[in-house]
């Protein structure tokens, strides 16, 4: 049976593309708090957050380094995130004061080991958008007032393979109503490479399309 070029070349692109992965865990809030509390990264206390209609969630802290705490679905072994990115918005019913340059995220791996993220600024009174690269690059060891040393590529990855804790940070004011919204984590972008079975197939599919170009007719003018 005779195959058009174009219907091989149909195959040749189907059969090259890889199997679905996941590339985002997502929380908008939209019917629910979504599994989120408040509390410190370093104990073991917590307390419900409000889920506001307007499809946000609330905190009233009164908790020293107390934050927003992710539920299960972004912590365990997210090793696949790494290079990827972490994004949310966050806003304060008070103004931060200059020097209040805290770590907006805090990492905590099943160990007990805490990293924290490098300053990229603090939220205002409407959502403000951070973005927190997942790089070794991005956080520091110490506390949320004082960097101690860096943090190295096998610390990063050995944390997020063992996520015991992630927190928004919400104590930049003290006693301060926060507001989180769309939160998202990201993998990196990758180039999707074939597998074994869709290498063979695309061997079968160039194969396909090289006879169905050689049995093409051959048109003869004559002068």
């Amino acid at each position: 049976m005779m195959i058009s070029v174009r219907t091989a070349l149909a195959i040749l692109f189907a059969t090259a593309s890889g199997p679905a992965f996941a590339t985002a865990i997502v929380s908008n809030f939209t019917d629910g708090d979504e599994g989120w509390r408040h509390g410190t990264y370093h104990s073991s206390p917590q307390a419900a957050v409000i889920h506001n209609p307007a499809g946000h969630i609330e905190i009233d802290n009164g908790w020293y380094a107390g934050g927003f705490l992710a539920p299960t679905k972004f912590l365990g072994n997210q090793s696949s995130f790494v290079n990827g990115a972490f994004s949310f918005q966050l806003s304060t019913d008070q103004s931060p004061t200059p020097d209040a340059q805290f770590p907006a995220l805090i990492l905590v791996g099943d160990n007990g080991q805490s990293i924290f993220a490098n300053h990229v600024g603090a939220p205002g009174s409407a959502l403000t958008d951070f973005s927190i690269n997942l790089t070794a690059e991005s956080f520091y060891k110490g506390s949320i007032e004082e960097r101690v040393s860096g943090v190295t590529t096998e610390e990063f990855a050995s944390i997020l393979a063992n996520l015991e804790k992630l927190s928004i940070f919400g104590d930049w004011s003290g006693g301060e109503v926060l507001r989180l919204d769309n939160v998202r984590m990201s993998a990196a972008a990758v180039t999707a490479v074939p597998e074994p079975a869709s290498w063979a197939m695309m061997i079968v599919g160039f194969g396909t399309l090289g006879a169905a170009i050689r049995r093409r007719p051959v048109k003869l003018s004559y002068a």
